[in-house]
Order: structure tokens, then sequence, then C-alpha cells
């Protein structure tokens, strides 16, 4: 059946020679068994780094959607995108307003503009009366 056998091991930097017996190793059904359980756990930890990737992505996208509706509310800039993302912005107001006004000052054409005075919308002077036949007659009396 089986037999015992002893194998002799040589550390090669020192020379030492050790015998080892060979009833020290595991069974193949044991090494078998830890195999499949240490890749298990490999699996599970690699399903865990991409869950922690996703949700690492989702979060760096969600803050930057924060970022662009802070900028958006304030309503300084034409268009939020031209702020840079920062995450300091996101905790403290007083940043916020301190790089708007310092983008703003570098670049004043980047400001939001409103419409005033006359667009040429809407009711312009005196409401016009309804033209009848009356009035084109009193014209000429």
């Amino acid at each position: 059946m089986s037999e015992q056998t002893d194998t002799e091991v040589t550390d090669v930097e020192t020379g030492d020679s050790e015998v080892i017996d060979d009833a020290d190793t595991f069974p193949a059904h044991v090494v078998r068994d830890l195999r499949e359980k240490n890749g298990r756990y490999r699996t599970r930890a690699h399903d865990a780094e991409q869950r922690a990737d996703t949700a690492e992505t989702r979060a760096t996208e969600l803050a930057q959607r924060l970022h662009t509706a802070l900028v958006e509310q304030t309503g300084r800039l034409q268009d939020s995108s031209d702020l840079p993302f920062s995450a300091e912005h996101l905790d403290d107001t007083e940043a916020l307003v301190a790089a708007l006004d310092a983008l703003l000052e570098a670049k004043p054409h980047l400001k939001s503009r409103k419409v005033a005075g006359n667009a040429g919308f809407g009711v312009q002077g005196e409401e016009s009366q309804q033209v009848t036949l009356e009035s084109i007659l009193q014209q000429y009396v």
C-alpha cells in the first residue's frame, strides 16, 4: 500500500540538510479542500473589490453632480461646468463663493447674463384699441 519514505532537504544557503518525514504531508483531499476554500475566498475578495470600485465611481459621479447643482444654484455662471470640480466646494460654501469670485475675476465673460430692458417682446406702449368703422370715421371728422 503506502510506504513511508524519508526525504532529505538541503538548505542551499547554509548547506545544512534536514530529513523530512513524508507522514507530515497532507492528504490530497485536504489539500483539494483547502484550495477550493481559498478559491472561494479569492472570488469573494475579487467581487468585493469590484463592488467597492463601483461604489467609488458612483460616489464620484454623485459628488460631481452635487457640485454642478451647487454652482447652478448660485446663478453666477452661464455654464455651471466652467468651474472645475473640487471636493472642498461641497462642504464649504465660502470656498465655493471664493472660487466663483476668482473665476469671474479672471474670466468675466463666463458670468451669467440676464435680459434687461426692452427685448422686443410683450406689450409695448399703450394697448391698441379695437379697429371699428366708427373709429375710422372719427379720424376724418
